[in-house]
């Protein structure tokens, strides 16, 4: 029975993604903000978390009616995402209409160097273009797919984001596995920027302290790979801007606790550094503050 639901779930999910490869692009941005829009307004909770997010970062910075603009905008970015993802075979037709790619020379230069490279990416603008893009380029680019509940659509999903060459690594035994990506000198794509767990390292972010995920630190201290920011920005026309940052430089003292923290810290400071840019293309919808039940890790002073 569950199989039946999840086939036509499935069904249901390619017939909305083929009627929104028929509309012309600007008027699926304008549907996609409009809806957007919507869930801001009919997601009580979800709009609760994110201007709560909201205030905690930014304080008195934004006045209550610009940060409450932002978080609809936010809304709007993650809906346009979704829309964009399902038209990438269209967009791929003419990719250089849609997306301009800037300093992509650092990650090749960083491939030069015989370590590999970590993108170091985040829930920012239009981050499922990111590895679609790096395909388009050419990187040997490999990244980590979360599994879903309907297998149907995983498979539709993963079909799309291999369509330009990108290598999906299933969740289990993922270390190994982005390890030997990393000694085989290709691109692996890591998502760091959402609550860790009690995994994660407390390291701050926006002054507060956030569980962040050490595996980032952790792969460039074992191979050397070179961590290259890349983001994301949706400009005011709908079309995309992926601008690939410098390298941070990479802290080794030895002591690898401390270490995995310092580098954590750094990248917790670019991604924000860029937020504080473009406050409405972050992903603020979830916890990322949130502590796990019974933690006993200490703060980490800024």
């Amino acid at each position: 029975m569950k199989k039946t639901i999840y086939y036509i779930q499935y069904l249901l999910a390619r017939s909305a993604c083929g009627f929104l490869n028929l509309i012309p692009y600007r008027i699926v941005c304008a549907l996609g903000r409009m809806i957007g829009c919507l869930g801001y307004y009919l997601s009580a909770k979800r709009r609760a978390i994110t201007l709560d997010n909201l205030r905690e970062a930014f304080g008195c910075e934004y006045t209550d009616p610009q940060l409450r603009r932002i978080a609809r905008q936010s809304f709007s970015q993650l809906i346009l995402l979704l829309i964009e993802f399902v038209r990438i075979p269209k967009l791929l037709k003419d990719f250089s209409r849609y997306v301009t790619i800037v300093r992509k020379e650092i990650v090749w230069q960083g491939l030069e160097k015989g370590n590999g490279v970590i993108l170091l990416v985040s829930h920012f603008g239009n981050w499922e273009l990111m590895a679609i893009m790096a395909g388009v380029i050419g990187y040997p680019i490999s990244a980590v797919g979360r599994p879903m509940k309907n297998p149907y659509i995983y498979d539709y999903v993963m079909s799309l984001r291999g369509m330009t060459g990108l290598k999906s690594l299933p969740k289990k035994g993922a270390a190994k596995e982005l390890m030997r990506e990393l000694r085989n000198n290709r691109v692996v794509a890591i998502l760091f920027d959402q609550y860790a767990g009690s995994a994660g390292e407390v390291v701050p972010f926006f002054g507060r302290p956030a569980y962040t995920t050490p595996a980032v630190a952790q792969l460039a201290l074992r191979t050397g790979a070179e961590v290259i920011p890349a983001y994301n920005v949706r400009q005011p026309d709908g079309t995309h801007l992926i601008y690939v940052d410098d390298p941070i430089p990479l802290t080794d003292t030895g002591d690898k606790a401390a270490d995995y923290i310092s580098n954590t810290l750094e990248y917790n400071r670019n991604l924000e550094k860029w937020i504080r840019q473009y406050p409405s293309q972050w992903f603020w919808f979830h916890r990322r503050w949130k502590k796990p039940r019974g933690a006993r890790k200490q703060e980490t002073a800024v």
